[in-house]
């Protein structure tokens, strides 16, 4: 599990990267700490090996926004 940060200002930026490429077999769940992923009140969890993406804090109506999905 990574936790996205609770004091998320407009801009801020993280990347995920399967660099092992194990998340099909072990999920990575991306927990939102109290803030919007997509609009939506859910954790994000990534289950493709080899996925790598960044989410970029919008604001709090929108919370954390996919970025870029590789």
């Amino acid at each position: 599990t990574k936790t996205l940060p609770a004091s998320a200002s407009t801009g801020d930026t993280v990347r995920i990267n399967d660099l092992a490429g194990n998340f099909a077999v072990n999920n990575c769940t991306v927990a939102r700490n109290g803030h919007l992923i997509q609009g939506i009140a859910d954790d994000l969890v990534a289950n493709t090996a080899q996925a790598s993406f960044a989410l970029v804090y919008s604001n709090v109506t929108y919370g954390w926004k996919l970025l870029e999905i590789i």
